[in-house]
C-alpha cells in the first residue's frame, strides 16, 4: 500500500478488525491483558505506518514539484525576459512552499533558485548565440543576463561576436556567390541572343537587353554588336572570309570611341574565324548552317543510287561555286555525317551489288576519293574505266567472304612471289605506289578469294588463277599473256607493265618496234631508205607527238638514240603515262624530258596511234 491517504483511512478500520478477531478466542479473565499488549503494539506500529506515510507524501510533493520545474524550465528558455521573470517567481513560490512544509530547507531552496535561473538563462543564451547573436549582446549589455556568472557571459560575448563576424563573412561570400550566378546567368543567355543574332534570327526575349543590371554585363556590347550587325549586314552569313576581312578592316577605320566599335570588331573577328573553320572542317554543312540552299541530300544507304548520283551531281555544282566564290579551298560534296553515312553503306558488310553500283557512281562523278575502302575505291575506277559491273561485284564478294573468314590465303609474299617476280617494281614509280600496290593486291585476293571458293593456307598459290585475277584487277581482258589479251597487266619491252585498257600487248610491242626502226633510220621491213636522218627526225619527232611532258626522252643532256629506245623499259607512273626506264649496270636512269628537265612521261596510247596510221 503506497498511497498514505488511504493509509490513514483503513489502519484505524484493520486494527479493530485484528483486534476483534483475536479476542474472541480469548478467557474473558486475559481480555484485559490482551488489550493492553494489543494496544502498545499498534500504537507502535501506527507510529511507524505514519512515518512512512509522512515520507510518502513528501516524496510525492518532491516529485511533484521536480515535474513543474523541468516544464517551467523548458518555458522559460523560450520566453521573453518578462515571462521568464514571472516563471521565475511561481518557482520560488512552489519553492518556498517546500519550505514551509518542512520538505525542503531554506539553505536548498536558496541554491536550486539560483541553479534554476543560471540553467534556464544559460540554455536560453545558447540559442540565442546561435540564432541571433547581436540580440544577445544588446541584451547583455543591457543586463538581462544577471544570473550567469560573469566569465560565463563574457564567454559568450567572444563566441557572439565571433558568429557575428562568420555570419557577415557568409553573407559576403554568399552575395557574391549570388552576384556571379546572376552574372552567368545573364552571361549564358546573352552569349545565346548573340548566336541566334548570327544565325541571322531573332531572339524571343531581345527585350531582355533593355534590363540595367543585363546592360552592365561585360557581354552586352558583343550581343548588342551581334543584333546590329543582323541588322545592317544582312548579307554577313553569306561573306567570303577575304570579303569579312575588308569589312573588319571597315570598322577598324572608324573612330575608337564609336559606340561598340571594340565589340562590333570582336563579333566580326569571331565570325570570320568561325567562317574559316567553318569552312575548312564541313564546308557543305557549315554553308547549310549559313544560310545556303544547300542541295538535298536521299539517305546514302537506303536510297536508290540513281538519286543518290543526281544528288552528289548537284552538290558537286554547289561545291564548285562555293571554291569559285572564294569560300573555301577544298569542299567536298557530303558532309562529315554524310560521309560517315557513305561509308557504312560501302562497308564490307553491305550488299556488294549496290557496292559496286554506288562505288562506280561515285567515280563517275570525280568523287572516288570520298570512298575509304580501297578495294571499293578501285572497283568504282575500274568499272569508270570501262570493267565489267560482273567483274566488279566479284570483287567486292570475294572481299566480304574474306573478310568474313571463310577463306584464308597464304602470306602476302607467297601469294605474290611465285605469280610475279616484278610486281613490286610494277608499282614502285606510280604515283602512291604503296597505296595503289595495297589496293591492287587487296582486289586482287578477293577476285581469287571468289573464283577459288576454299583455299588451304598451307597450299601453294594457284599461280594461273591469281595472274589472270591480277591481270583482270588491272582492267585486263581475255587470258593474260595471250594474243587476244588486252590492258591489264602484259610484257612491253620485256617487263611486266600495267597497259591501258582496250591495249593489247601485242600492238604496244609493234608500236614501240616501229619508233626503233624510225630512230635507227630503216624503212619499212628493215630496209634501206633514203633520207636516214630523215627518219630519225622522224623518230624523234614521234617521241614528242607522244609526249606528255612536252619534250623528248634525254639522258645526260643528249636526245636518246635507237639503242637507248631498244633497252628502255617502259613504266606505268598513272593512267596510259609511262616513264622510260633504262637499265645500266650501276641500276636505272630515268630518260629526262628535254624542256623540263623532269622526267620524261608519254602516253602509250598515243604511241600505237601514231604506228597504226
Amino acid at each position: 500500500m503506497g498511497d498514505p491517504d488511504e493509509i490513514d483511512r483503513l489502519w484505524p478500520q484493520r486494527v479493530d478488525e485484528i483486534r476483534e478477531k483475536h479476542r474472541q478466542s480469548l478467557d474473558p479473565e486475559n481480555a484485559d491483558r490482551f488489550d493492553l499488549a494489543y494496544d502498545d503494539l499498534a500504537n507502535r506500529q501506527a507510529f511507524a505506518i505514519g512515518r512512512r506515510s509522512i515520507d510518502l507524501r513528501q516524496s510525492q510533493r518532491m516529485a511533484t514539484w521536480s515535474d513543474y520545474r523541468a516544464v517551467a524550465g523548458q518555458q522559460a528558455v523560450a520566453v521573453d525576459a518578462d515571462t521568464r521573470e514571472a516563471l521565475y517567481q511561481q518557482f520560488d513560490a512552489q519553492t518556498d512552499s517546500l519550505v514551509s512544509n518542512g520538505i525542503m530547507t531554506p539553505e536548498k531552496a536558496a541554491e536550486e533558485k539560483r541553479l534554476f535561473r543560471e540553467q534556464t538563462q544559460n540554455t536560453h543564451v545558447i540559442g540565442q548565440i546561435s540564432d541571433d547573436p547581436q540580440g544577445f549582446l544588446d541584451r547583455a549589455d543591457a543586463g538581462e543576463y544577471g544570473y550567469l556568472p560573469p566569465e560565463q557571459v563574457a564567454r559568450y560575448r567572444a563566441q557572439a561576436t565571433s558568429n557575428i563576424a562568420a555570419a557577415e563573412a557568409r553573407a559576403i561570400r554568399q552575395a557574391d556567390l549570388d552576384a556571379k550566378e546572376q552574372s552567368a546567368l545573364i552571361g549564358r543567355r546573352l552569349v545565346e541572343i548573340a548566336q541566334i543574332a548570327d544565325a541571322d534570327r531573332i531572339a524571343v526575349d531581345e527585350s531582355f537587353l533593355a534590363l540595367p543590371e543585363v546592360q552592365a554585363h561585360p557581354d552586352f556590347p558583343k550581343a548588342k554588336a551581334a543584333i546590329d550587325l543582323r541588322t545592317e549586314r544582312a548579307d554577313l552569313p553569306f561573306m567570303t572570309p577575304a570579303q569579312m576581312d575588308a569589312l573588319i578592316a571597315q570598322e577598324e577605320s572608324k573612330p575608337i570611341d564609336a559606340p561598340f566599335r571594340a565589340a562590333r570588331l570582336k563579333v566580326l573577328e569571331e565570325r570570320r574565324d568561325a567562317a574559316l573553320e567553318g569552312w575548312a572542317r564541313d564546308a557543305i554543312a557549315f554553308a547549310e548552317k549559313s544560310g545556303f540552299r544547300v542541295p538535298e541530300m536521299p539517305d546514302i544507304e537506303a536510297a536508290p543510287v540513281a538519286e543518290i548520283e543526281a544528288a552528289i551531281q548537284k552538290r558537286a555544282a554547289f561545291a564548285e561555286g562555293l571554291l569559285e566564290g572564294g569560300f573555301t579551298k577544298g569542299v567536298q560534296a557530303l558532309t562529315l555525317d554524310e560521309r560517315e553515312a557513305l561509308k557504312s553503306a560501302l562497308s564490307v558488310d553491305a550488299d556488294p551489288a549496290r557496292r559496286a553500283e554506288l562505288a562506280s557512281a561515285l567515280a563517275r562523278n570525280n568523287a572516288a576519293h570520298l570512298i575509304e575502302d580501297p578495294v571499293a575505291q578501285h572497283v568504282g575506277g575500274l568499272l569508270v574505266s570501262g570493267g565489267s559491273e560482273a567483274l566488279g561485284r566479284s570483287i567486292l564478294r570475294g572481299q566480304q567472304v574474306l573478310a568474313q573468314d571463310n577463306i584464308v590465303l597464304p602470306a602476302l609474299k607467297d601469294r605474290l612471289d611465285p605469280a610475279f617476280d616484278q610486281i613490286g617494281a610494277l608499282f614502285a614509280d606510280a604515283q602512291g605506289g604503296e597505296a595503289t600496290q595495297a589496293s591492287i593486291v587487296a582486289a586482287t585476293d578477293a577476285l581469287y578469294a571468289a573464283r577459288q571458293r576454299r583455299v588451304d593456307p598451307a597450299a601453294p598459290i594457284n599461280e594461273t588463277v591469281y595472274k589472270q585475277a591480277l591481270h583482270e584487277v588491272m582492267g585486263g581482258t581475255g587470258t593474260f599473256d595471250s594474243d587476244e589479251a588486252t590492258g591489264g597487266v602484259a610484257r612491253v619491252a620485256g617487263r611486266l607493265t600495267v597497259i591501258p585498257m582496250g591495249v593489247s600487248a601485242t600492238s604496244a610491242e609493234r608500236a614501240r618496234k616501229l619508233l626503233y626502226r624510225d630512230l635507227i633510220g630503216v624503212g619499212a621491213g628493215g630496209g634501206p631508205t633514203a633520207d636516214p636522218s630523215a627518219k630519225m627526225r622522224q623518230g624523234q619527232d614521234s617521241m614528242r607527238q607522244v609526249s606528255l611532258s612536252g619534250g623528248v626522252p634525254t639522258i645526260g643532256g643528249e636526245v636518246i638514240g635507237a639503242d637507248d629506245w631498244d633497252d628502255a623499259e617502259f613504266v606505268a607512273t598513272g593512267p596510259d603515262e609511262y616513264q622510260l626506264v633504262i637499265p645500266t649496270q650501276d641500276g636505272v636512269i630515268t630518260a629526262l624530258d628535254s624542256d623540263s628537265k623532269e622526267p620524261f612521261v608519254f602516253s602509250l596510247t598515243r604511241l600505237i596511234r601514231r604506228y597504226d596510221q
